[in-house]
């Protein structure tokens, strides 16, 4: 059986269309980066209760998590706009530079009110 790439009704078939050679990388990496982004939200979700009592931040418990949430989505917002106008390697290297900031800034181990005010900040954290 051989594959084509369109149906008799002339549309293209989802398969061909993300795994033909123009689009394997791509699909590739978008795969790779949300699962990325699934396994780093089970780490911090299993580390959250400890961090939380550590820190004496019990109360803010929740905010953690909702202060992830709304960073990602500003972040998506203002890189995809600007990958619009000027391409995705722009946005790209500016998340990155968000993440090499933060993540040894966190490690230090700041006091709770601070660690969830930069978990809010925009980037691939």
């Amino acid at each position: 059986m051989t594959t084509t790439a369109s149906d008799t009704s002339g549309s293209i078939s989802s398969a061909a269309r993300l795994l033909d050679a123009t689009h394997r990388r791509l699909t590739v990496g978008i795969v790779l980066g949300i699962s990325v982004v699934g396994f780093e939200a089970l780490g911090v979700s299993t580390a959250m209760p400890a961090v939380a009592r550590s820190l004496n931040g019990l109360a803010l418990y929740g905010w953690a998590f909702t202060a992830l949430l709304l960073g990602q989505l500003m972040g998506i917002v203002l890189a995809s706009g600007d990958a619009d106008e000027h391409g995705p390697f722009r946005a790209y290297v500016a998340a990155v530079a968000a993440f090499v900031v933060y993540w040894p800034w966190v490690a230090r181990r700041p006091p709770w009110p601070s660690w969830w005010a930069v978990d809010s900040w925009p980037g691939p954290a």
